[in-house]
């Protein structure tokens, strides 16, 4: 297992699981006193960014004080009514037998589409665990948030975070893929009319949830997936008018000037 120094003043970012787009690995992290010797403890370096990682940064704050941390809890959008839910994950809890999480109640705000086409917050009672920083919700509350309109957040149960797909979250096409987890259905059972669809769509982007190419992306791969079944014919059809729609979401972008098109060829 590698070894990785640490000297004071180094940052030691929180580790949660949700590093999707690095390889986090697991190493030993050698925090590195004032006198040269050294603690060791258990952690995640990314050779990509960089950035070492560990878990319970409470407890670490408390025995290392000479370190820097930086913990999601410290970026929590929060005002006097409560924590901001917009782009974030909901864990949904069945009961509270469950060990291993530092819960306390708050307050969250949860983004909803309601039936007219509006997105509200919703303030509903939650938990938020100081261990991993994430927002947990009984069913009961998931129940009465879905009554009022479509839920705004990726949705995902407590299995989700034990999950090996959860390294491949972002580009999963199975049921918990985040489109789905957010709303996003073309299926007739389920009926959403084209705005709300659309309107869906436009909050993943506009939240930074995933980029306007990555739903391009997405998108293209279930109508090349699909377009030949004649069963899935209407499917297409909403597929294509909604990516249609992504296409024209105007960003603000910044634009470069390209001088040079390479085309990577396999097998040539």
């Amino acid at each position: 297992m590698k070894n990785i120094k640490l000297k004071l003043g180094d940052v030691i970012h929180s580790y949660n699981g949700e590093h999707d787009d690095h390889v986090v690995q697991l190493c030993n992290l050698l925090l590195i006193n004032k006198r040269g010797s050294y603690s060791q403890i258990e952690g995640f370096y990314c050779d990509v960014c960089k950035k070492a990682y560990a878990k319970n940064l409470q407890y670490l704050k408390r025995k290392f004080s000479n370190y820097q941390y930086d913990s999601p809890s410290e970026h929590l959008e929060f005002n006097e009514k409560g924590y901001s839910l917009k782009g974030k994950f909901i864990t949904r809890l069945s009961d509270l037998n469950i060990s291993g999480h530092d819960f306390r109640d708050i307050i969250a705000l949860v983004p909803i589409l309601t039936l007219n086409g509006e997105i509200i917050s919703k303030r509903i009672p939650a938990l938020l665990c100081e261990s991993c920083y994430r927002f947990y919700i009984l069913e009961t509350e998931i129940k009465s948030l879905e009554r009022c309109g479509k839920i705004l957040c990726r949705v995902v149960t407590e299995e989700y975070w034990n999950s090996n797909d959860i390294k491949n979250a972002k580009f999963n096409l199975k049921s918990e893929s985040i489109l789905y987890q957010m709303g996003y259905n073309v299926n007739s059972q389920i009926n959403l009319r084209y705005w709300e669809r659309q309107r869906i769509l436009l909050n993943v982007i506009s939240n930074g949830i995933l980029t306007k190419g990555e739903v391009l992306s997405h998108i293209d791969y279930l109508i090349k997936r699909s377009e030949d079944r004649i069963v899935l014919s209407k499917a297409v059809r909403k597929w294509k008018a909604d990516r249609q729609f992504v296409a024209n979401i105007d960003l603000d972008l910044q634009s470069y000037k390209v001088e040079e098109i390479r085309i990577r060829r396999h097998n040539v």
